[in-house]
């Protein structure tokens, strides 16, 4: 049995080196469209998130929320764009729960 019988590769070359390397940077460019895609439908998937959200405050403490972190409405506007960074369900969550706190306030 010989060398290549038992899996043993044959020795890389100049040109079969190249060729990896091109073939490693199509992948990844191909990897990063798929991404990219994927991401771009996870933000669609969540882009009702700030439709009918409050968009001006009514109280002081909702103007002192305001101030450190936007209406509810621009807060879901920003954990849409976060989503990539952030799933989709967390996304949700942060609203939600920055919701409250607004209602709260």
């Amino acid at each position: 049995m010989d060398d290549k019988e038992q899996g043993e590769r044959p020795a890389p070359t100049i040109g079969s080196a190249a060729r990896y390397g091109e073939q490693m940077t199509d992948n990844m460019e191909l990897f990063r469209h798929a991404a990219g895609a994927m991401v771009r439908e996870a933000r669609a998937s969540a882009s009702d998130l700030p439709h009918g959200l409050p968009d001006v405050a009514s109280t002081p403490g909702q103007t002192a929320l305001e101030a450190k972190n936007g209406t509810p409405k621009a807060f879901a506007e920003l954990c849409v764009q976060a989503i990539g960074d952030i799933s989709p369900a967390e996304a949700r969550t942060a609203v939600a729960r920055y919701l409250e706190e607004w209602r709260a306030a």
